[in-house]
């Protein structure tokens, strides 16, 4: 039997790939699985013609002694087409705006590699695992995830709008992104305490910026603790004419509606805060119930995430009341203490708040109402989180949270006395 000749091809159980040496690699040849659009493997005798006629081609191409050029990927297939494509549809279009954001800024390690340029149907899992681990690597994996979840969103996208290769029976192929199983992050769970709610509201109305206050901080940190709703939509509420002591609204990413009544000290809060607005000499006074008070007008959210983090910045440092130091550093002096000068606070320094964010208030919110009592559904309405992802929280909280065990123990003692119970 003749010997069949494959220049350049390794064949390992059937899967022929192309592997240039070090000197085919200087010519600007990379590796290649041999297979077709379909994901169907090359035969035997068709890899047999790819490496001769690629042993040809390395042979003229050493001739000219210059690299060679990326070969040309067929116009409008590639991934950038894609995500082109994906972008302008009504999927993507039905995205909340700031999901759209972030899968903006999720796509952006995949813009810097080879694939962004390469064919659709040449994205298979090997490749997309090797991505993550890439970009896991150079950019922390919150955003390797990311960039996985964006590709699979504009695939399965991609696999219902003719993008994908058909198998030999018509049909696309599978989305090569699933069932990668890739690494998780441990879940984020953040719950705030009482003195650093407290810290917090107080250091607001203590910050200035350009000589305005940042008591609206503290107003929009009440709010988060007692609805639990996302910065977006407390940023955007506006109370309704029926009931200014309601916090009711449809959720901008969710959809979900709630109808919140506003606890008495929330209320309290955003009267002080509508008192405010309305002695300052704004040209439009809005409704809203957060406002950036040093233009009148509805905060971005960058603005205030860089107005919240100046106010945490203080509640971490402290305010120290300088003329009361003063007054009893020199007391301390002319009594001649060997102790170490005092140091009197306006407002303590809470150093736990480093770190903390303000959609923490969200988990915190959701926490403090299940340590109240409140059941999952009643939490729900308020929140807006689905039921999953309620109990998702409350497992990870339920950990660390030894008050509800002492509660818990303590019911099932009572329970046990009721009962005539022995046990």
């Amino acid at each position: 039997m003749a010997k069949i000749e494959l220049p350049y091809v390794a064949w390992r159980q059937g899967r022929p790939r192309f592997v240039p040496g070090a000197r085919e690699r200087a010519l600007g040849y990379k590796g290649q699985d041999l297979k077709h659009e379909t994901g169907e493997w090359y035969s035997l005798d068709e890899a047999h013609a790819f490496a001769i006629a690629r042993r040809d081609e390395i042979r003229a191409q050493r001739k000219t002694g210059r690299k060679l050029k990326s070969p040309p990927v067929p116009k409008g297939r590639a991934v950038s087409d894609l995500w082109e494509t994906y972008i302008k549809s009504d999927k993507h279009k039905s995205l909340a705006a700031s999901s759209q954001k972030t899968y903006g800024k999720w796509v952006k390690p995949l813009k810097a590699e080879p694939l962004w340029h390469a064919p659709v149907g040449s994205v298979d899992p090997v490749v997309l695992k090797g991505l993550h681990e890439k970009v896991k690597k150079e950019r922390g994996l919150p955003m390797a995830n990311g960039t996985l979840a964006v590709i699979s969103a504009m695939l399965a996208w991609g696999r219902l709008h003719n993008w994908l290769p058909r198998d030999r029976n018509g049909q696309p192929m599978a989305n090569p992104a699933t069932n990668l199983d890739l690494e998780s992050p441990e879940p984020r769970l953040r719950v705030g305490t009482d003195i650093e709610i407290r810290t917090l509201v107080e250091a607001s109305d203590l910050v200035e910026i350009d000589g305005v206050p940042m008591s609206a901080i503290g107003d929009a940190v009440l709010t988060g603790l007692f609805t639990g709703q996302r910065k977006k939509d407390i940023l955007e509420f506006v109370p309704g004419a029926q009931s200014s002591t309601r916090v009711e609204l449809v959720q901008s990413k969710t959809g979900a509606r709630v109808s919140i009544p506003m606890a008495p000290r929330l209320v309290q809060r955003l009267a002080a805060g509508k008192v405010r607005r309305a002695q300052a000499d704004y040209r439009v006074v809005l409704s809203n119930i957060i406002v950036n008070e040093g233009t009148g007008l509805a905060y971005n959210g960058g603005t205030f995430t860089d107005h919240f983090a100046q106010v945490r910045a203080v509640a971490i440092a402290g305010v120290v009341d300088e003329e009361a130091t003063r007054i009893a550093r020199e007391i301390h002096a002319a009594e001649q203490r060997n102790t170490e000068p005092p140091t009197i606070w306006k407002l303590a320094p809470c150093p736990s708040l480093a770190g903390f964010t303000f959609p923490d208030l969200r988990d915190t919110a959701v926490t403090w109402y299940a340590r109240a009592g409140s059941t999952v559904p009643e939490i729900a309405s308020i929140t807006g989180h689905s039921l999953a992802s309620i109990y998702q929280i409350l497992k990870h909280y339920l950990a660390l949270d030894g008050e509800l065990a002492d509660n818990a123990v303590k019911k099932l003692v009572e329970w046990m006395e009721r009962e005539g119970l022995a046990v």
